[in-house]
């Protein structure tokens, strides 16, 4: 439903059956039912594209024909490796797996789905405008973690930048600020946070932010992507020195707050550089003249998406196709 605006069409196991002079024997009764809006199927729409073009989907090269979006997808251990898509034309979806149960490896089904929907668009118009979208969204500037506006410290994620545009509603653009990224020091020589920067006299010292996220917690130690990235309140605990979280000294046994899928030394384990021993889990604010070293990112305004996109040329549908067999 999401490649046709919202409308979930009923399955057709053939398209036409025709006779030799190419007059209609058989057609399937096309039924079709709304189950999204125009507005939740153009949002959708649009955070799929991101699959495609940095995220799991990256390597497909069909972007650089037509707009893409989709969704991969991977069950049993990476026994069966899946991708769904679709264009303003055509959707596809493929499996892979083997019949002896073996892991597949590898992007195979993304070269697959690349290789069959490129040869389905070698010959589009000029002029394709993409997919349809819903006239009134707003294209909004947010912090990717907190979904909120963003601080000046949102751009100072280890990560990168975490600044995204997204598609929203006009009653559903957010007002707030971003509260989940908080100022840290890091020392990149130590290779860890600093929760005391007085006992790290000489050492340079860079300011980053990590995300303040409570009430993580799993019965399992399991691989978190942003779980490194993390920062917890400590009281006065003192802070772990192991190659783990500072924060890990919180926390009771069985209680985890996730790790690296490789099980190395997080990002947010304590600095080795440790002059001398500290005693509390509380980091140093920053000052006000530290806080004017993390430039504020002068504000931008969200843009109105065109009410309708640029007219192209009006493309043969394959009922015109197969009648052109017959002409």
């Amino acid at each position: 439903p999401l490649a046709d605006g919202g409308y979930l069409h009923s399955v057709r196991s053939f398209l036409l059956v025709l006779d030799r002079e190419g007059r209609v024997l058989l057609a399937p009764k096309k039924e079709s039912e709304r189950v999204y809006s125009k507005e939740t199927a153009s949002v959708l729409t649009h955070m799929l594209k991101d699959v495609t073009t940095e995220g799991s989907a990256a390597s497909l090269t069909l972007p650089e024909l037509v707009e893409t979006a989709g969704k991969t997808g991977t069950s049993g251990g990476g026994k069966n490796r899946i991708f769904i898509g679709y264009t303003p034309y055509y959707l596809g979806g493929i499996l892979c797996t083997y019949g002896d149960g073996r892991a597949v490896t590898g992007r195979v089904h993304l070269s697959a789905f690349d290789a069959i929907m490129r040869a389905l668009h070698d010959r589009l118009p000029e002029g394709d405008e993409g997919f349809d979208m819903a006239k009134g969204l707003r294209a909004v500037r947010v912090c990717r973690d907190s979904g909120k506006r963003c601080s000046a410290l949102c751009h100072i994620d280890p990560r990168g930048d975490r600044e995204i545009t997204v598609l929203l509603k006009a009653g559903e653009v957010p007002s707030e600020e971003c509260d989940c990224h908080v100022a840290f020091w890091y020392d990149g020589k130590g290779d860890g946070v600093v929760l005391e920067p007085a006992l790290y006299g000489g050492i340079p010292l860079s300011r980053i932010s990590l995300l303040k996220i409570e009430g993580r917690d799993f019965p399992v130690d399991i691989a978190v992507t942003d779980a490194e990235y993390t920062v917890r309140d400590m009281g006065d605990t003192a802070p772990s020195t192991r190659d783990e979280a500072y924060y890990a000294s919180t926390l009771e046994k069985g209680h985890y707050v996730g790790k690296r899928a490789d099980g190395g030394r997080p990002y947010n384990a304590l600095s080795r550089s440790i002059v001398g021993e500290p005693d509390r889990g509380i980091f140093s604010p920053p000052s006000e003249r530290e806080e004017g070293r993390i430039a504020p990112q002068a504000p931008k305004s969200d843009r109105l998406l065109p009410s309708a996109p640029q007219k192209r040329q009006k493309r043969r549908g394959p009922l015109e196709r197969l009648l052109d067999l017959f002409s």
